[in-house]
């Protein structure tokens, strides 16, 4: 797939793996490394886009890539999320 031109509208009001997919398809996420004992672990997720990485932690997998994919939009597309 080629990757999308240019932002959709409310890019930032959007998933931010759903984005970086739309954006750059073919986007893989590898799980780095897993911290702590149960219940308080930390996963670390990273991802390479244009030849940069970019990780993310959570509490578990899922926030550990929408926080991986948040770090990757912030730079390559310059969008500001809401706090």
């Amino acid at each position: 797939k080629k990757p999308a031109k240019q932002l959709p509208p409310n890019s930032e009001m959007m998933n931010p793996v759903m984005l970086l997919n739309q954006m750059r398809p073919g986007t893989t996420y590898e799980d780095v490394a897993k911290e702590g004992n149960p219940p308080a672990i930390v996963f670390t997720v990273k991802t390479i886009c244009e030849g940069e990485e970019f990780f993310g932690k959570g509490n578990n997998k899922k926030v550990a890539r929408k926080n991986c994919a948040y770090a990757a939009c912030s730079k390559l597309f310059d969008i500001k999320y809401p706090e």
